[in-house]
């Protein structure tokens, strides 16, 4: 007997969605279009039960829906090298 298979990327947000009892659901949907929109090559997934984003292959925003009152966007982005916030102030601190 062969298993279904379950859909990813796209088709796994668009199933979520569709499914969803969230009461802010119409916000979550808008804000996956602007972010969609936004010109920067992203693919979506499902991640913590939640619409995921990644750009180049790693996680950039991934969707907090644990709050029925609330939904937020936690960013995952991490520099590649570590960025000095002082280097503009301070130069020879970093």
């Amino acid at each position: 007997m062969k298993r279904k298979e379950k859909p990813s990327g796209t088709e796994a947000v668009v199933d979520f969605l569709a499914t969803t009892q969230h009461p802010l659901k119409p916000g979550i949907e808008e804000l996956r279009r602007i972010i969609l929109a936004a010109g920067v090559p992203l693919t979506e997934q499902i991640k913590w039960n939640a619409p995921s984003f990644c750009a180049e292959g790693e996680d950039r925003m991934t969707f907090k829906l644990n709050s029925p009152e609330a939904v937020e966007i936690g960013n995952r982005y991490r520099p590649r090298r570590p960025v000095c916030l002082l280097a503009r102030l301070r130069p020879t601190e970093c």
